[in-house]
């Protein structure tokens, strides 16, 4: 009997197709996109100092951005705030973060808020902003 039939595999390395690279560069592109989804949705990091504040009135400020390239007026909503900062109470005019200022912008300010959850990096609480929650509302 002959044993001319019986063959080595090839000891050489599997190559990926294109199909199969592109299969994972599409799998890594949404995980990439839910990544950046989640950390959009929670626009402040856990190290920020946080307080509790009574909402006293709201207003819509020009406010002029620069995009591509040109300037823009552009409209952002801010809360007049009282809350408690390292024993003192404060009162001032805050920035409301994004996601919060398209909702208010969205309800015509109507349903005014009463309560925002005021965040700001431990070293710099001047620059504070606003958050309102979903329970707050």
């Amino acid at each position: 009997m002959s044993r001319s039939h019986i063959r080595a595999q090839n000891a050489r390395a599997k190559r990926w197709t294109r199909r199969e690279v592109a299969m994972a560069a599409m799998v890594l592109a949404v995980m990439a996109i839910v990544l950046v989804a989640r950390l959009y949705r929670f626009p402040f990091v856990s190290s920020y100092k946080t307080a509790s504040a009574v909402v006293l009135d709201v207003r819509t400020v020009p406010w002029n951005g620069v995009e591509n390239g040109r300037e823009q007026t552009r409209y952002r909503v801010e809360l007049r705030v009282r809350y408690e900062q390292d024993g003192q109470t404060e009162d001032r005019w805050l920035p409301v973060n994004d996601e919060t200022a398209r909702r208010l912008l969205a309800d015509g300010l109507a349903a005014r808020p009463t309560v925002c959850v005021v965040y700001w990096p431990p070293r710099h609480p001047e620059n504070a902003r606003c958050r309102l929650d979903e329970q707050t509302r």
